[in-house]
């Protein structure tokens, strides 16, 4: 595994923490506009280029994180087809 991979891994785990805890039913008592204004904690992605194909990613769902994460445009082409799913080969 590169060392690339497992920063990305790394960087989707956290990102996978932040998405669990965002779902608690649990109010943070901060309004949505608060929580906009907070620093993204995966500024380790790479959007501003493309970094990463889908061998660089062990499930589809990783693939499917970062290319949400970086927004419209694909800057990755990680998905091939246009469909709006990453890496559609991997598990």
């Amino acid at each position: 595994m590169t060392i690339k991979m497992k920063k990305v891994l790394l960087i989707l785990g956290i990102v996978s923490l932040f998405l669990i805890a965002g779902c608690s039913d649990t109010p943070t008592g901060k309004t949505e506009t608060e929580e906009e204004k907070e620093p993204s904690k995966s500024s380790d992605i790479i959007c501003s280029y493309n970094a990463y194909n889908c061998a660089d990613f062990n499930t589809q769902i990783e693939a499917q994180t970062v290319m949400e994460y970086c927004g419209s445009g694909d800057i990755h082409y990680l998905d091939g087809d246009d469909d709006g799913i990453a890496c559609e080969s991997l598990p």
